[in-house]
């Protein structure tokens, strides 16, 4: 499974959809542009660890953050 996530700078995850190839349309999560978040929020694509596929999107966000690596960003347990 693959998800798309906003997130905070020190990996924070703030919303997060799951990515499907077979639906129509375009899923889009953007950070704020307002003054009331001042910080830099980012959206990656993510690939979910094998156990946790099948689990809801809030116990991923729960159980995990984005981390940063040399080959990209990818979630990391917390």
């Amino acid at each position: 499974m693959r998800l798309k996530a906003l997130y905070e700078p020190d990996g924070t995850i703030i919303a997060m959809a799951e990515i499907r190839d077979h639906e129509e349309g375009h899923l889009e999560l953007r950070p704020p542009s307002s003054a009331e978040h001042p910080t830099e929020q980012q959206v990656a694509d993510l690939d979910v660890p094998d156990e946790f596929r099948e689990r809801p999107l809030a116990e991923v966000a729960a159980g995990f953050r984005v981390e940063s690596t040399a080959e990209g960003v990818r979630l990391s347990r917390k």
